[in-house]
Protein backbone atom coordinates (compact mmCIF):
# COMPACT_ATOMS: atom_id res chain seq x y z
CA UNK A 1 0.00 0.00 0.00
CA UNK A 2 1.58 3.23 -0.16
CA UNK A 3 1.30 6.93 0.99
CA UNK A 4 2.96 10.24 -0.18
CA UNK A 5 5.85 12.02 0.79
CA UNK A 6 3.89 13.72 3.81
CA UNK A 7 2.58 10.61 4.71
CA UNK A 8 3.82 6.80 4.99
CA UNK A 9 4.54 4.21 2.99
CA UNK A 10 2.93 1.09 3.82
CA UNK A 11 3.72 -2.69 2.92
CA UNK A 12 1.94 -6.01 4.08
CA UNK A 13 2.38 -6.82 7.39
CA UNK A 14 5.32 -5.00 8.73
CA UNK A 15 5.57 -3.10 11.43
CA UNK A 16 8.61 -1.06 10.10
CA UNK A 17 8.90 2.67 10.45
CA UNK A 18 9.74 4.36 7.66
CA UNK A 19 9.46 7.82 5.57
CA UNK A 20 7.74 7.94 2.46
CA UNK A 21 8.20 10.42 -0.46
CA UNK A 22 6.45 11.84 -3.45
CA UNK A 23 5.51 9.94 -5.93
CA UNK A 24 6.75 10.78 -9.48
CA UNK A 25 9.00 10.28 -13.00
CA UNK A 26 8.74 10.06 -16.44
CA UNK A 27 6.16 9.39 -19.43
CA UNK A 28 8.08 7.78 -21.95
CA UNK A 29 7.49 8.33 -25.75
CA UNK A 30 5.32 6.45 -28.33
CA UNK A 31 7.11 4.05 -30.25
CA UNK A 32 4.83 4.66 -33.09
CA UNK A 33 1.52 4.70 -33.59
CA UNK A 34 -1.32 2.31 -34.00
CA UNK A 35 -2.13 0.57 -36.89
CA UNK A 36 -5.58 1.83 -38.07
CA UNK A 37 -7.51 -1.48 -37.55
CA UNK A 38 -6.50 -1.44 -33.77
CA UNK A 39 -9.10 0.43 -31.29
CA UNK A 40 -8.68 1.50 -27.84
CA UNK A 41 -11.74 -0.15 -25.56
CA UNK A 42 -14.37 2.46 -25.10
CA UNK A 43 -13.72 3.89 -21.85
CA UNK A 44 -17.28 3.99 -19.73
CA UNK A 45 -18.29 6.25 -16.68
CA UNK A 46 -16.75 5.21 -13.93
CA UNK A 47 -19.03 4.51 -11.08
CA UNK A 48 -19.24 6.81 -8.43
CA UNK A 49 -16.52 6.88 -5.50
CA UNK A 50 -17.20 8.58 -2.51
CA UNK A 51 -13.23 9.53 -1.73
CA UNK A 52 -12.20 10.58 1.95
CA UNK A 53 -10.65 13.92 2.10
CA UNK A 54 -6.80 13.98 1.55
CA UNK A 55 -5.20 13.51 4.83
CA UNK A 56 -7.58 11.84 6.69
CA UNK A 57 -6.93 8.79 8.43
CA UNK A 58 -8.16 5.76 7.34
CA UNK A 59 -11.59 4.40 8.59
CA UNK A 60 -10.59 0.25 8.32
CA UNK A 61 -8.52 -1.14 10.72
CA UNK A 62 -5.73 -3.25 9.73
CA UNK A 63 -3.29 -6.85 11.33
CA UNK A 64 -1.07 -4.34 10.09
CA UNK A 65 -1.55 -1.91 12.86
CA UNK A 66 1.24 -4.31 15.43
CA UNK A 67 1.72 -8.07 15.56
CA UNK A 68 2.47 -10.13 12.65
CA UNK A 69 0.52 -13.34 14.54
CA UNK A 70 -2.44 -10.70 13.87
CA UNK A 71 -2.88 -11.48 10.27
CA UNK A 72 -4.27 -14.84 11.16
CA UNK A 73 -6.99 -15.90 12.75
CA UNK A 74 -10.45 -13.84 12.99
CA UNK A 75 -11.07 -11.55 10.23
CA UNK A 76 -10.75 -8.44 8.94
CA UNK A 77 -13.14 -6.87 6.17
CA UNK A 78 -12.07 -6.00 2.80
CA UNK A 79 -13.65 -2.73 1.93
CA UNK A 80 -15.53 -1.75 -1.43
CA UNK A 81 -16.75 1.79 -0.37
CA UNK A 82 -14.75 4.79 1.24
CA UNK A 83 -16.85 7.05 3.69
CA UNK A 84 -18.45 10.00 2.39
CA UNK A 85 -18.40 13.36 5.26
CA UNK A 86 -20.96 14.47 7.17
CA UNK A 87 -20.69 18.38 8.66
CA UNK A 88 -21.56 19.08 12.14
CA UNK A 89 -20.08 22.59 12.64
CA UNK A 90 -17.59 22.44 13.20
CA UNK A 91 -16.48 19.24 13.14
CA UNK A 92 -16.30 16.91 9.49
CA UNK A 93 -17.61 13.45 10.16
CA UNK A 94 -16.53 10.00 8.85
CA UNK A 95 -18.36 6.91 9.71
CA UNK A 96 -18.54 3.11 8.19
CA UNK A 97 -19.10 -0.28 9.57
CA UNK A 98 -18.80 -3.64 7.81
CA UNK A 99 -20.76 -7.15 9.33
CA UNK A 100 -20.83 -10.17 8.40
CA UNK A 101 -21.70 -13.82 8.67
CA UNK A 102 -18.65 -16.50 8.13
CA UNK A 103 -18.45 -19.97 8.54
CA UNK A 104 -14.49 -20.79 9.84
CA UNK A 105 -13.23 -24.36 9.16
CA UNK A 106 -10.08 -24.23 11.09
CA UNK A 107 -10.96 -21.63 13.92
CA UNK A 108 -7.60 -22.75 15.64
CA UNK A 109 -5.21 -22.88 13.14
CA UNK A 110 -4.72 -26.30 13.73
CA UNK A 111 -2.66 -28.95 11.67
CA UNK A 112 -5.33 -31.44 12.92
CA UNK A 113 -8.48 -31.93 15.35
CA UNK A 114 -9.91 -29.11 13.57
CA UNK A 115 -12.94 -26.82 15.47
CA UNK A 116 -15.01 -25.06 12.53
CA UNK A 117 -17.61 -22.37 13.39
CA UNK A 118 -20.07 -19.68 12.91
CA UNK A 119 -18.95 -16.58 13.17
CA UNK A 120 -20.72 -13.07 13.21
CA UNK A 121 -18.24 -10.28 12.74
CA UNK A 122 -18.77 -6.14 13.26
CA UNK A 123 -16.31 -3.65 12.04
CA UNK A 124 -17.16 -0.20 13.38
CA UNK A 125 -15.28 2.92 12.82
CA UNK A 126 -15.52 6.99 12.94
CA UNK A 127 -13.71 9.52 12.58
CA UNK A 128 -14.33 13.22 13.64
CA UNK A 129 -11.93 15.61 12.54
CA UNK A 130 -11.44 19.51 12.52
CA UNK A 131 -10.14 20.82 8.85
CA UNK A 132 -8.78 24.06 8.44
CA UNK A 133 -6.98 25.96 5.20
CA UNK A 134 -3.33 24.76 6.97
CA UNK A 135 -4.45 22.63 9.78
CA UNK A 136 -6.01 19.39 10.26
CA UNK A 137 -7.05 17.11 13.46
CA UNK A 138 -8.98 13.85 13.85
CA UNK A 139 -9.90 11.50 16.24
CA UNK A 140 -10.56 8.12 15.23
CA UNK A 141 -11.55 4.85 16.33
CA UNK A 142 -11.62 1.59 15.05
CA UNK A 143 -13.43 -1.42 16.14
CA UNK A 144 -12.92 -5.32 15.29
CA UNK A 145 -15.43 -7.57 16.92
CA UNK A 146 -15.83 -11.56 16.15
CA UNK A 147 -17.96 -14.23 17.61
CA UNK A 148 -18.06 -17.92 17.39
CA UNK A 149 -20.30 -19.79 17.90
CA UNK A 150 -18.96 -22.96 18.45
CA UNK A 151 -15.64 -21.26 20.01
CA UNK A 152 -16.37 -18.31 22.52
CA UNK A 153 -12.68 -19.36 23.57
CA UNK A 154 -11.76 -17.89 20.42
CA UNK A 155 -14.00 -14.56 20.40
CA UNK A 156 -11.99 -11.66 19.59
CA UNK A 157 -12.50 -7.63 20.46
CA UNK A 158 -9.70 -5.45 19.08
CA UNK A 159 -10.19 -1.97 19.23
CA UNK A 160 -7.88 1.07 18.07
CA UNK A 161 -7.86 4.88 18.84
CA UNK A 162 -5.89 6.83 16.74
CA UNK A 163 -5.09 11.07 17.00
CA UNK A 164 -3.85 13.32 14.07
CA UNK A 165 -2.30 16.28 13.76
CA UNK A 166 -1.69 18.48 10.88
CA UNK A 167 0.15 21.58 10.13
CA UNK A 168 1.18 23.72 7.08
CA UNK A 169 2.79 26.10 8.81
CA UNK A 170 4.46 28.10 5.47
CA UNK A 171 4.80 26.65 2.40
CA UNK A 172 8.17 24.74 2.34
CA UNK A 173 7.05 24.23 6.98
CA UNK A 174 4.94 21.17 7.22
CA UNK A 175 4.18 19.10 9.88
CA UNK A 176 1.85 15.95 11.46
CA UNK A 177 1.72 14.09 13.75
CA UNK A 178 0.12 10.90 15.31
CA UNK A 179 -0.87 8.24 18.29
CA UNK A 180 -2.49 5.00 18.08
CA UNK A 181 -3.35 3.11 20.55
CA UNK A 182 -4.33 -0.85 19.87
CA UNK A 183 -5.62 -3.29 21.87
CA UNK A 184 -5.62 -6.82 19.82
CA UNK A 185 -4.57 -10.83 20.45
CA UNK A 186 -2.42 -13.63 18.68
CA UNK A 187 -5.27 -15.78 17.82
CA UNK A 188 -4.93 -18.96 19.18
CA UNK A 189 -2.92 -21.52 16.92
CA UNK A 190 -1.08 -18.32 15.45
CA UNK A 191 2.33 -18.77 17.44
CA UNK A 192 3.97 -21.79 19.70
CA UNK A 193 3.02 -19.27 22.65
CA UNK A 194 -0.59 -19.56 21.67
CA UNK A 195 -1.50 -22.98 20.76
CA UNK A 196 -3.66 -23.88 23.83
CA UNK A 197 -5.20 -20.23 24.22
CA UNK A 198 -5.31 -16.77 22.53
CA UNK A 199 -2.69 -13.92 23.80
CA UNK A 200 -3.51 -10.52 24.16
CA UNK A 201 -1.21 -7.51 23.86
CA UNK A 202 -1.86 -3.84 24.01
CA UNK A 203 0.85 -1.31 21.81
CA UNK A 204 1.23 2.19 21.78
CA UNK A 205 2.64 4.16 18.68
CA UNK A 206 3.40 7.80 18.63
CA UNK A 207 5.35 8.94 15.59
CA UNK A 208 5.90 13.40 14.44
CA UNK A 209 6.87 13.72 10.63
CA UNK A 210 8.29 17.11 9.63
CA UNK A 211 8.63 18.24 6.02
CA UNK A 212 10.75 21.00 4.32
CA UNK A 213 10.50 21.84 0.80
CA UNK A 214 8.03 23.70 -1.76
CA UNK A 215 5.70 22.23 -3.94
CA UNK A 216 7.33 21.68 -7.09
CA UNK A 217 10.66 22.12 -5.57
CA UNK A 218 13.74 20.16 -6.77
CA UNK A 219 14.89 19.08 -3.44
CA UNK A 220 12.98 18.15 -0.36
CA UNK A 221 13.47 16.82 3.09
CA UNK A 222 11.68 14.88 5.36
CA UNK A 223 12.32 14.23 9.25
CA UNK A 224 10.60 11.29 11.64
CA UNK A 225 10.57 10.64 15.34
CA UNK A 226 8.44 7.34 16.59
CA UNK A 227 7.93 5.56 20.03
CA UNK A 228 6.34 2.40 20.07
CA UNK A 229 5.56 0.19 22.91
CA UNK A 230 4.44 -3.39 23.33
CA UNK A 231 2.70 -5.28 26.36
CA UNK A 232 1.64 -8.95 26.44
CA UNK A 233 -0.72 -9.07 29.33
CA UNK A 234 -1.92 -12.88 29.14
CA UNK A 235 -0.51 -15.49 31.78
CA UNK A 236 2.90 -15.98 31.58
CA UNK A 237 3.50 -18.45 34.04
CA UNK A 238 5.08 -15.75 36.29
CA UNK A 239 8.14 -15.90 34.14
CA UNK A 240 9.65 -12.66 32.41
CA UNK A 241 7.85 -11.68 29.21
CA UNK A 242 10.49 -11.73 26.09
CA UNK A 243 8.17 -10.46 23.73
CA UNK A 244 7.47 -7.03 25.43
CA UNK A 245 9.80 -4.15 24.19
CA UNK A 246 10.09 -0.01 24.08
CA UNK A 247 11.46 1.21 20.58
CA UNK A 248 12.26 4.54 19.78
CA UNK A 249 13.09 5.74 16.09
CA UNK A 250 14.96 8.26 14.37
CA UNK A 251 15.19 9.05 10.81
CA UNK A 252 14.54 11.07 7.72
CA UNK A 253 14.44 10.81 4.07
CA UNK A 254 16.10 13.34 1.54
CA UNK A 255 14.20 13.65 -2.14
CA UNK A 256 15.47 14.86 -5.05
CA UNK A 257 13.64 15.59 -8.34
CA UNK A 258 15.79 14.51 -11.56
CA UNK A 259 13.23 15.28 -14.26
CA UNK A 260 9.31 16.63 -13.65
CA UNK A 261 8.10 12.91 -12.94
CA UNK A 262 10.90 11.33 -10.98
CA UNK A 263 12.39 11.55 -7.68
CA UNK A 264 15.11 9.97 -5.99
CA UNK A 265 15.57 9.56 -2.37
CA UNK A 266 17.92 8.54 0.07
CA UNK A 267 16.49 7.40 3.87
CA UNK A 268 18.52 6.74 6.82
CA UNK A 269 16.56 5.66 9.48
CA UNK A 270 18.37 4.31 13.67
CA UNK A 271 16.55 2.53 15.81
CA UNK A 272 17.32 1.70 19.74
CA UNK A 273 15.00 -1.64 20.72
CA UNK A 274 14.96 -2.54 24.52
CA UNK A 275 12.82 -5.63 26.23
CA UNK A 276 12.46 -4.39 29.65
CA UNK A 277 11.93 -7.94 31.24
CA UNK A 278 14.60 -9.45 29.31
CA UNK A 279 18.07 -6.75 28.46
CA UNK A 280 19.71 -9.61 26.81
CA UNK A 281 17.22 -9.01 23.68
CA UNK A 282 17.99 -5.21 23.54
CA UNK A 283 19.36 -4.53 20.29
CA UNK A 284 20.23 -1.17 17.63
CA UNK A 285 19.28 -1.00 14.21
CA UNK A 286 20.28 1.14 11.24
CA UNK A 287 18.77 0.85 7.63
CA UNK A 288 19.97 2.72 4.61
CA UNK A 289 17.93 2.83 1.83
CA UNK A 290 17.98 5.10 -2.02
CA UNK A 291 14.78 5.35 -4.06
CA UNK A 292 13.15 6.11 -6.96
CA UNK A 293 9.26 7.05 -7.55
CA UNK A 294 8.03 8.06 -10.66
CA UNK A 295 4.86 8.26 -12.66
CA UNK A 296 5.57 6.68 -15.48
CA UNK A 297 2.14 7.21 -17.41
CA UNK A 298 -1.15 8.82 -16.07
CA UNK A 299 -1.87 5.52 -15.27
CA UNK A 300 1.14 3.80 -13.87
CA UNK A 301 2.42 4.91 -10.54
CA UNK A 302 5.58 3.09 -9.03
CA UNK A 303 8.26 3.61 -6.06
CA UNK A 304 11.24 1.49 -5.06
CA UNK A 305 13.56 1.28 -2.46
CA UNK A 306 16.55 -0.81 -2.19
CA UNK A 307 19.23 -0.89 0.82
CA UNK A 308 20.84 -2.70 4.05
CA UNK A 309 19.74 -3.16 7.46
CA UNK A 310 22.14 -3.74 10.33
CA UNK A 311 21.14 -4.92 13.74
CA UNK A 312 23.43 -5.33 16.93
CA UNK A 313 22.64 -6.95 19.66
CA UNK A 314 23.49 -5.92 23.09
CA UNK A 315 24.57 -9.58 23.95
CA UNK A 316 27.79 -9.87 22.65
CA UNK A 317 27.27 -13.93 22.13
CA UNK A 318 24.40 -12.51 19.44
CA UNK A 319 26.93 -10.82 17.36
CA UNK A 320 25.56 -8.42 14.61
CA UNK A 321 23.38 -9.39 11.66
CA UNK A 322 22.59 -7.72 8.44
CA UNK A 323 20.73 -8.08 5.40
CA UNK A 324 19.61 -6.45 2.40
CA UNK A 325 15.96 -4.56 2.33
CA UNK A 326 13.19 -3.22 0.12
CA UNK A 327 10.40 -1.88 -0.29
CA UNK A 328 8.58 -1.92 -4.05
CA UNK A 329 5.10 -1.04 -5.10
CA UNK A 330 3.49 -0.07 -8.21
CA UNK A 331 -0.55 0.59 -9.19
CA UNK A 332 -1.64 0.46 -12.81
CA UNK A 333 -4.98 1.86 -13.85
CA UNK A 334 -5.75 0.65 -17.20
CA UNK A 335 -9.18 1.92 -16.88
CA UNK A 336 -10.88 4.23 -14.49
CA UNK A 337 -13.13 1.54 -13.12
CA UNK A 338 -9.95 -1.19 -13.13
CA UNK A 339 -6.95 -1.20 -10.36
CA UNK A 340 -4.13 -3.34 -10.28
CA UNK A 341 -1.67 -3.13 -7.10
CA UNK A 342 1.22 -4.85 -6.53
CA UNK A 343 3.76 -4.60 -3.46
CA UNK A 344 6.79 -6.24 -1.78
CA UNK A 345 9.07 -5.80 1.42
CA UNK A 346 11.31 -6.85 3.75
CA UNK A 347 11.68 -5.97 7.27
CA UNK A 348 12.32 -6.70 10.55
CA UNK A 349 9.71 -7.12 13.93
CA UNK A 350 10.11 -8.04 17.61
CA UNK A 351 9.77 -11.46 18.12
CA UNK A 352 6.32 -12.80 19.66
CA UNK A 353 7.52 -16.09 20.35
CA UNK A 354 9.81 -16.88 23.37
CA UNK A 355 13.66 -18.01 22.13
CA UNK A 356 13.46 -16.09 18.81
CA UNK A 357 15.51 -12.98 18.77
CA UNK A 358 13.57 -11.06 15.95
CA UNK A 359 12.23 -11.44 13.04
CA UNK A 360 13.26 -11.29 9.34
CA UNK A 361 9.47 -10.94 7.34
CA UNK A 362 9.34 -10.74 3.18
CA UNK A 363 5.53 -10.24 2.06
CA UNK A 364 4.70 -9.57 -1.78
CA UNK A 365 1.06 -8.52 -2.50
CA UNK A 366 -1.38 -8.32 -5.69
CA UNK A 367 -4.13 -6.79 -5.29
CA UNK A 368 -6.96 -6.38 -8.32
CA UNK A 369 -10.14 -3.97 -7.29
CA UNK A 370 -12.59 -4.23 -10.57
CA UNK A 371 -16.06 -2.22 -11.19
CA UNK A 372 -17.94 -4.56 -13.59
CA UNK A 373 -21.37 -2.49 -13.76
CA UNK A 374 -22.55 0.54 -12.06
CA UNK A 375 -23.50 -1.57 -8.88
CA UNK A 376 -21.43 -4.48 -8.66
CA UNK A 377 -17.72 -4.42 -7.78
CA UNK A 378 -15.21 -7.49 -6.97
CA UNK A 379 -11.65 -7.81 -5.01
CA UNK A 380 -9.00 -10.61 -5.66
CA UNK A 381 -5.93 -10.57 -3.57
CA UNK A 382 -3.11 -12.99 -3.06
CA UNK A 383 -0.52 -12.48 -0.82
CA UNK A 384 2.68 -14.55 -0.18
CA UNK A 385 5.36 -14.41 2.93
CA UNK A 386 8.01 -15.81 4.52
CA UNK A 387 8.83 -15.18 8.00
CA UNK A 388 11.96 -16.18 9.41
CA UNK A 389 12.96 -16.25 13.26
CA UNK A 390 16.53 -15.44 14.26
CA UNK A 391 17.63 -17.58 17.46
CA UNK A 392 15.59 -20.67 16.63
CA UNK A 393 16.20 -21.20 13.22
CA UNK A 394 13.30 -21.38 11.54
CA UNK A 395 11.43 -19.83 8.84
CA UNK A 396 7.77 -20.36 7.90
CA UNK A 397 6.07 -19.34 4.70
CA UNK A 398 2.78 -18.95 4.39
CA UNK A 399 0.22 -17.38 1.85
CA UNK A 400 -3.19 -16.05 1.31
CA UNK A 401 -5.62 -16.08 -1.45
CA UNK A 402 -9.33 -14.68 -1.67
CA UNK A 403 -12.03 -12.61 -3.68
CA UNK A 404 -14.92 -10.59 -2.85
CA UNK A 405 -17.70 -9.24 -4.85
CA UNK A 406 -20.49 -6.95 -3.91
CA UNK A 407 -23.22 -5.13 -5.08
CA UNK A 408 -24.83 -1.83 -3.90
CA UNK A 409 -28.37 -1.32 -2.79
CA UNK A 410 -27.45 2.15 -1.98
CA UNK A 411 -24.75 4.31 -2.54
CA UNK A 412 -24.35 3.77 1.67
CA UNK A 413 -25.16 0.37 1.65
CA UNK A 414 -23.53 -2.57 -0.16
CA UNK A 415 -23.94 -6.43 0.41
CA UNK A 416 -21.25 -8.98 -0.84
CA UNK A 417 -20.00 -12.11 -0.39
CA UNK A 418 -16.31 -13.42 0.23
CA UNK A 419 -14.30 -16.32 0.31
CA UNK A 420 -10.83 -17.04 1.68
CA UNK A 421 -8.11 -19.51 1.52
CA UNK A 422 -5.34 -18.85 4.28
CA UNK A 423 -1.92 -21.74 4.39
CA UNK A 424 1.32 -21.91 6.44
CA UNK A 425 3.91 -24.22 5.80
CA UNK A 426 6.35 -24.60 9.17
CA UNK A 427 9.09 -27.19 10.43
CA UNK A 428 7.48 -27.07 13.53
CA UNK A 429 4.47 -29.22 12.19
CA UNK A 430 2.30 -27.83 15.47
CA UNK A 431 2.07 -24.76 12.92
CA UNK A 432 1.34 -25.78 9.83
CA UNK A 433 -2.32 -25.25 9.04
CA UNK A 434 -4.98 -24.60 6.10
CA UNK A 435 -7.98 -22.40 6.59
CA UNK A 436 -11.46 -21.62 4.80
CA UNK A 437 -13.11 -19.24 5.12
CA UNK A 438 -16.83 -18.15 3.43
CA UNK A 439 -18.88 -14.74 4.10
CA UNK A 440 -21.81 -13.05 3.86
CA UNK A 441 -20.86 -9.14 4.24
CA UNK A 442 -23.13 -6.09 4.78
CA UNK A 443 -21.07 -2.51 4.30
CA UNK A 444 -22.54 1.09 5.14
CA UNK A 445 -21.16 4.40 5.87
CA UNK A 446 -21.79 7.84 5.70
Amino acid sequence: MTKSSRGKLAALSCVCLTCGNAVAADAPAAESAPPATMQEPEEREAPEVRVAPQGAPALQMSPDFASPAMSFGGYFPVPQMESGTMRVEPFNIRAAVNAGLAYDDNVTLARSNKISSMLLTVTPAVSVGLEGANQRYYVVYRGNYGRYLNSALDNFDNHNLGLAAGHDWTTRFTSFATYDYTRGRDPRGATTETLTRSDPWTLHRLRGNVGYGAPGAMGHLDGFVGYTKREYSGDNGGLPDTRNFDQVDVGGTFGYRVAPKTTTTLTVQHSDITHPEAHVLDATENRYLVGLAWEAMAKTQGYGRVGYLRRSAADPAAGTFSTPTYEVGATWSPLTYSTLNVTANRTSAEAVEAGSRFLVIDVTTVTWNHSWFERVRSTVRGLYGQQRHEGVSRTDSYYTVGAQVSYALHRRLRIGAEIRHDARNSPDPLLEFKRNLTLLTLESSL
